[in-house]
């Protein structure tokens, strides 16, 4: 993620799934401050897991899982505090990229997009 900030990349796609990250380490703290720089992380959660798992977690970052009902390009809303949705896809993964992408076609329109503009549009959209 650090690498993406030096490099101005505005939204980054990540699949970690660290279970044991701390509230304010280095994970929690680099995903801080992609916020503040105004760049959108979205990450995967753990496949069939219901566990936190980081960055994914992070109320910082839009959090993804699969949800198997849902067709490319839908969403759905999980929990609108933190930030966390369902997208299609065969793994949280890929679904993770789905959104990635949503993301990426809203930055196009509005390359200062911040990610409470870009969740709200998210549910603006999604399958209740």
């Amino acid at each position: 993620i650090e690498t993406c900030l030096e490099r101005g990349i505005r939204i980054v796609n990540v699949s970690y799934n660290i279970s044991e990250a701390e509230a304010d380490g280095p994970l929690a703290t680099v995903c801080r401050k992609a916020y503040d720089l105004g760049v959108i992380v979205v990450a995967a959660y753990r496949n069939g897991m219901q566990q936190p798992v980081y960055p994914a977690a992070y109320p910082v970052v839009i959090g993804v899982r699969h949800g198997r009902e849902l067709t490319a390009g839908q969403v759905s809303i999980d929990c609108e505090e933190n930030f966390d949705l369902f997208a299609a896809g065969s793994s949280t993964s890929s679904a993770c990229a789905q959104v990635s992408a949503m993301v990426g076609r809203i930055h196009e329109i509005n390359d200062s997009i911040r990610l409470e503009e870009a969740f709200a549009f998210l549910k603006e959209v999604a399958i209740r």
